[in-house]
C-alpha cells in the first residue's frame, strides 16, 4: 500500500461522540507532503493519531505518537497489520499530550505534525514541548487546522518569529521551516508581541531586523527615525545596536522644524557616536516634509540599503566630489 491508495480507502479509524465510525484525517495536501518529505529513518513526532500515524509508517519513519485514546492506537495497528504495514518503527505514548511532552525532552526530530488537542493552550503547549527545542535545525512542523482561532494563532506567531519560515500554506495547515534557534526571551524579542498581533508591521520588521543585524555591526548607535511607531526603544532583538531619536527628548516620531532643525540635530547625533541613519516604513513621508534633509544625506553619505522597509545610510563615510568633478567617491569620515 502506498499513500494514494491509503487516501482512496479512506479508513474509518477514529469514532464520533455516539461511537460511530468516522474519518477524521489531515487533507490531502498534508498527506501529499508527509509523503514527500518524510523519508525512511526520519525522526518524527506527532500529536493526534490516524490516517497521518499511518502514513508515518508507510514512510518508514522512526515515528512517536502522543494521543490519548488506546483504543484508536488498538485500531491503527489492527488496520497496519492488516494491510501488511509494519509498526515496528511506531511508539505510541497513551495520554494528554500537555501531561506527556513535558517528560518526553525529543531532540533532532525532522518533522512534528501538531494535529492533537485543538482547545487553548493545547497547540502552543504542542509546539513549545516538541517543536522548539525537539526539532533540528532545517527541519519540518505542521500546524493543522489552522481555521481555528487556536491554530491560527499559533502559525500568525511563528511567521513573525526570525526562527521560522513559512514553507508552505496549505487549505487548513501551515508548514514550517526551523531555520535557526528557536529562542524565547523577554516579549522585547517577540515582534508578534510588540506589535500586539500585527502580523503585516511585524513582519515588515522582521524582514528590516534581519537586514539591520547584517548591516549594522553589534554595538553600533543609529539614529531611527519611524514616526514613533515601531517600540524601536523596547526592540530586544536589535541586540546592542542602540537606535536615537532625532530630537532630544522628542522620541523617534519627533518632527524637527525645519530641514536646518533636522540637520542640526543629525551632527549633534554624530558627534555623539552615531553610526547610521534609518528612515522605517512609517515615516517614509520626511521624503517628502524635509526634501533637502533627506537630499542631503544622499549627497554626503553612502546609502547602504534601501528598500519599500526602510533606507539606511552610512554616517561613518562622506561622500567627496573626484578632483576632476566627476562621480563622487566614498571618503571616510574622521
Amino acid at each position: 500500500m502506498n499513500v494514494d491508495e491509503l487516501l482512496v480507502e479512506r479508513p474509518m479509524l477514529q469514532r464520533d461522540h455516539l461511537g460511530q465510525p468516522a474519518y477524521w484525517a489531515v487533507a490531502e495536501d498534508v498527506a501529499k507532503l508527509l509523503d514527500q518529505t518524510v523519508v525512511p529513518g526520519s525522526r518524527t513526532l506527532e500529536t493526534g493519531a490516524g490516517i497521518s500515524t499511518v502514513i508515518f509508517a508507510l514512510k518508514g519513519a522512526e515515528h512517536l505518537c502522543v494521543v490519548p485514546d488506546a483504543r484508536l492506537v488498538d485500531r491503527i495497528v489492527a488496520f497496519c497489520r492488516d494491510r501488511g504495514i509494519s509498526t515496528d518503527k511506531l511508539s505510541f505514548e497513551v495520554g494528554r499530550s500537555e501531561d506527556v511532552l513535558p517528560r518526553l525532552h525529543p531532540v533532532d526530530l525532522d518533522v512534528v505534525l501538531i494535529d492533537g488537542g485543538h482547545a487553548f493552550p493545547i497547540p502552543f503547549l504542542d509546539w513549545y514541548y516538541a517543536a522548539r527545542t525537539g526539532l533540528r535545525s532545517g527541519g519540518t512542523l505542521v500546524i493543522d487546522d489552522i481555521q481555528l482561532w487556536t491554530g491560527h494563532l499559533l502559525s500568525d506567531f511563528l511567521r513573525c518569529e526570525p526562527g521560522w519560515r513559512l514553507s508552505h500554506e496549505l487549505v487548513k495547515s501551515s508548514v514550517f521551516e526551523k531555520t535557526g534557534n528557536a529562542f524565547l526571551g523577554d516579549w522585547t524579542a517577540q515582534l508578534f508581541v510588540i506589535f500586539d498581533g500585527d502580523v503585516e508591521k511585524a513582519l515588515r520588521m522582521k524582514n528590516s531586523v534581519s537586514d539591520l543585524r547584517t548591516l549594522i555591526p553589534d554595538g553600533s548607535p543609529f539614529i531611527a527615525i519611524d514616526d514613533g511607531q515601531l517600540m524601536l526603544e523596547h526592540l530586544g532583538m536589535l541586540e546592542q545596536r542602540r537606535p536615537l531619536p532625532l530630537l532630544e527628548g522628542g522620541g523617534h516620531g519627533g518632527k524637527p522644524a525645519d530641514d536646518s532643525a533636522a540637520v542640526r540635530n543629525l551632527e549633534r547625533l554624530r558627534a555623539e557616536g552615531a553610526k547610521y541613519l534609518v528612515i522605517f516604513w512609517p515615516a517614509f513621508w520626511w521624503f517628502d516634509q524635509y526634501r533637502d534633509f533627506v537630499a542631503g544625506l544622499g549627497q554626503r553619505f553612502a546609502r547602504v540599503a534601501g528598500d519599500d522597509d526602510m533606507v539606511v545610510f552610512d554616517l561613518r563615510v562622506e561622500l567627496v566630489a573626484s578632483s576632476d568633478g566627476g562621480d563622487r567617491q566614498a571618503g571616510t569620515v574622521k
